[in-house]
């Protein structure tokens, strides 16, 4: 009752065998459905980027992807983590170490780097190298 005094017309139809929604009220839950959805993905969009699980980072590295385990490594955090986005950049040793210093590599990968480590630091916002 208190919706419908702040919306100015009744909502529903209330009686001893239960409520219906009046013209009003449905053309009200016909707009307040996407309302609720988008607040829904704001929740939750909110809650993945606070636990690690959303946002991105930018892995460098001098080898090939395909190469080893990294492809696998990053194909998999992007599956277990759909809202994180991950870029690679291909570049020599010192292109990679000068990204890391000004912030445009989270991440730099050499070769016979442990995949697992990438999990490990997927989330982590500090810049890392691995060798």
């Amino acid at each position: 009752m208190k919706l419908e005094r702040s919306v100015g017309a009744q909502l529903f139809l209330r009686s001893h065998s239960g409520v219906a929604p009046t013209t009003a009220g449905l053309r009200f839950l016909r707009s307040a459905r996407p309302m609720v959805a988008n607040a829904d993905r704001m929740i939750a969009n909110t809650r993945a980027a606070g636990s690690g699980r959303a946002g991105g980072f930018v892995v460098g590295f001098n080898n090939s992807v395909s190469a080893g385990n990294l492809r696998a490594t990053l194909v998999a955090a992007q599956r277990e983590n759909p809202d994180l986005k991950i870029n690679g950049v291909e570049s020599d040793r010192s292109a990679l170490f000068a990204g890391l210093d000004s912030g445009e590599i989270d991440i730099a990968s050499r070769p016979m780097f442990a995949a697992r480590t990438v999990r490990n630091i997927a989330n982590r916002k500090s810049r890392r190298c691995a060798a």
